[in-house]
């Protein structure tokens, strides 16, 4: 990726596509060093404190997900320490495979036999219509975890852990010399294409929208091939309007630059004059719109806090009278025993109300 970034800043479009379907032929060919290519999981955890997180019920209903590095771990034996790097590479053929695949089986005694058997198909089958009535009824709907306790309590519960990994030694990581892939261990091509190509895509905006579309491939005997008028970079050609800033956009300070500058009058803005920019102009029309949004708040509090006050029951009244503010109040508003003031949190220097001012205001509500 650094070369290929190198390519583009140097204006050159013919070397970056020369240099992107050299490394998809490398990766399709199994080219590319193992240590390269592989994944890296950090150690976080004892594998004990792993296995016990794993039964941990998420919000959704399920169990937590499986880490393929640590599954690696378990299944190979290994001594781990915390903070330890693990290598492994994806052995799928397909780029959908994931590195794990957790599968979950719900087991049920025959009711003649008692011989447990695999209820999942059948299970899900009456959970899919008994969430279509749900739907209807405007009731949430149920997991399938959820259905099963609920219906089927007699159930067990089997996980199946499907490994599509394979874990580096670590004389391949540490070794001096490339290793690549041989009969005992290849990686899985369609993917690491897939993830090749997903980190080219964005880069892609440097080209012509005539040859945009045509430019990634999966296997090295579609490759196409440009004229070098064809490759030569753009500017201004977004994969949609919305991609790229408009000039005003791009000559139009950010709220969030302006209070940075208006805090460091010592130093100089850059590019200020160069871009036709005044100065006076925009911190006059920062302050005013900051001032208008700062009294909408106000505005907004000032109503909030009437509602409250409003809704006041007697009891509340009377805590109030024993020194005891309401938590409708006390959310946004801090009172002052001196002075018998409710002063807003979020604009310290306002008075929202007074302590007498609401006991008048309550009087006249009740008359």
């Amino acid at each position: 990726m650094d070369k290929a970034i190198r390519l583009l800043l140097q204006n050159n479009g013919q070397g970056f596509l020369e240099e992107y379907y050299k490394k998809i032929d490398e990766i399709y060919n199994y080219r590319i060093p193992l240590k390269d290519i592989a994944s890296k999981g950090k150690v976080k955890s004892s594998l004990a404190d792993y296995k016990k997180a794993c039964q941990t019920v998420t919000k959704a209903g399920s169990k937590k997900s499986r880490q393929a590095w640590m599954e690696l771990a378990l299944q190979e034996n290994l001594n781990v320490n915390l903070g330890e790097t693990i290598y492994y590479i994806n052995t799928g053929k397909i780029k959908s495979e994931a590195d794990v695949k957790k599968i979950v089986h719900f087991m049920a005694p025959n009711k003649i036999t008692g011989v447990l058997e695999d209820m999942t198909k059948e299970y899900q089958k009456e959970n899919k219509a008994y969430r279509a009535e749900q739907k209807k009824r405007g009731e949430k709907q149920f997991t399938i975890n959820e259905y099963v306790e609920k219906f089927h309590p007699e159930a067990i519960e089997q996980e199946e852990i499907q490994l599509k990994c394979q874990l580096l030694p670590r004389d391949i990581i540490e070794s001096d010399h490339d290793v690549f892939c041989s009969d005992g261990i290849e990686y899985n091509v369609p993917k690491y294409v897939e993830q090749f190509n997903k980190r080219i895509t964005p880069l892609l905006v440097c080209f012509s929208k005539t040859i945009r579309d045509r430019i990634l491939i999966t296997n090295p005997d579609d490759r196409p091939y440009f004229t070098e008028e064809e490759a030569k970079l753009v500017s201004g050609e977004p994969n949609s309007p919305g991609d790229q800033d408009t000039y005003e956009q791009l000559m139009t300070m950010e709220d969030k630059e302006i209070k940075f500058w208006m805090e460091h009058p010592q130093w100089e803005i850059p590019f200020l004059n160069d871009c036709g920019m005044n100065w006076n102009d925009i911190k006059t029309d920062y302050i005013r719109r900051m001032e208008e949004e700062r009294q909408r708040g106000i505005d907004l509090i000032r109503a909030k806090f009437e509602q409250i006050v409003e809704s006041l029951t007697s009891d509340d009244m009377k805590s109030l009278n024993d020194g005891t503010v309401p938590s409708s109040i006390s959310k946004i508003a801090n009172f002052d025993a001196e002075s018998g003031n409710f002063i807003s949190i979020d604009f310290p220097d306002v008075v929202l109300g007074n302590l007498y001012d609401i006991a008048t205001l309550r009087d006249e509500l009740l008359i």
